[in-house]
């Protein structure tokens, strides 16, 4: 099978990209600035500005079983709105949806976010989500996949085209320009790294689930194996795991200690729990990278990466 997987040398799209290789399909990856670094046979990387070139990016997505959109700019912090992100993240999506419609590949795979069901207390799944509520979401990046999600939905509904948007909670996964991303784990790697002391409110009360990109991989190469039912799935690992235990798990990998302050607030205090059973119905799939082994692996990566550049 042959997948377009655009933002392949991101954080979702590099695991995505090389689990799909390691199965022995063809894969299309697309990159903006940096390239991944991918060495298989059976890949092929564009560098495209989707805005500018069109007809390249056409040319290829013609070719193609799958679509995998998983092409973003995240925000510096969920409690930091990037309005800016968010406006070329929501051109984007339009911009692919609208290409995948005119397009002769009849199936796409969406992927949204976890983000978007807000910090309801409940067991979080599909069913407890008020459907396309993208104005009253807390944050921009929420709005912004709720937003792009009712788009696919909307227009497909009038195509024989095929769709599956997939809600993964906080992704996990090793790519080479991992450390320089501003989410959670890649801050407190270069804390070390750089003896900088974080802060944080209720570490040893909030939770989070983290997936592994490549098990994310995992379920598109098993869904794209049957046929797609326009239907929207959590993806989780269904383990919350705090932030004291995460710091934990990072020094002793480091084999030194993250410092840091911890604030005891309850105001901010969040415990989400997710469940992916729908998803557990559909396919054959469960998580195979404990939080620890993940980023076990993200370190013998980054080592090894940095001393072959």
């Amino acid at each position: 099978m042959k997948f377009l997987v655009t933002g392949a040398s991101g954080l979702l799209g590099y695991g995505i990209s090389e689990y799909l290789l390691e199965q022995g399909n063809d894969v299309i990856g697309t990159f903006n600035k940096n390239n991944s670094f991918i060495k298989n046979k059976n890949y092929t990387e564009i560098k495209v500005d989707i805005e500018k070139e069109d007809e390249i990016f056409s040319a290829y997505l013609n070719s193609v079983d799958v679509l995998v959109h998983c092409a973003y700019l995240t925000p510096s912090g969920m409690n930091n709105n990037n309005i800016s992100n968010t406006e070329k993240n929501i051109k984007l999506g339009l911009r692919i949806i609208d290409f995948f419609l005119k397009s002769k590949c009849n199936r796409i795979v969406f992927i949204s976010s976890a983000s978007v069901y807000g910090e309801n207390k409940k067991m979080i799944s599909e069913d407890n989500y008020m459907k396309n509520d993208f104005l009253s979401a807390k944050y921009e990046y929420a709005a912004e996949k709720c937003f792009l999600e009712h788009i696919l939905q909307k227009n497909i509904s009038e195509t024989k085209k095929e769709y599956i948007i997939l809600r993964p909670t906080n992704i996990i996964g090793y790519y080479p320009d991992f450390i320089n991303n501003k989410q959670l784990v890649p801050t407190i790697f270069r804390s070390i790294q750089n003896h900088i002391s974080l802060e944080f409110d209720n570490a040893n009360k909030h939770t989070r689930d983290f997936i592994s990109s490549k098990d994310i991989g995992k379920a598109i190469y098993l869904l794209s194996k049957k046929d797609f039912d326009n239907e929207t799935y959590t993806i989780c690992s269904e383990i919350n795991i705090s932030i004291e235990a995460l710091l934990e798990d990072v020094s002793k990998i480091f084999q030194k200690n993250v410092t840091y302050i911890n604030n005891e607030n309850d105001s901010k205090y969040i415990d989400l729990k997710y469940s992916c059973s729908k998803l557990k119905s559909k396919i054959s799939w469960k998580p195979s990278a404990s939080f620890g082994d993940e980023i076990n692996n993200i370190y013998k990566r980054l080592y090894r990466f940095n001393n072959e550049q």
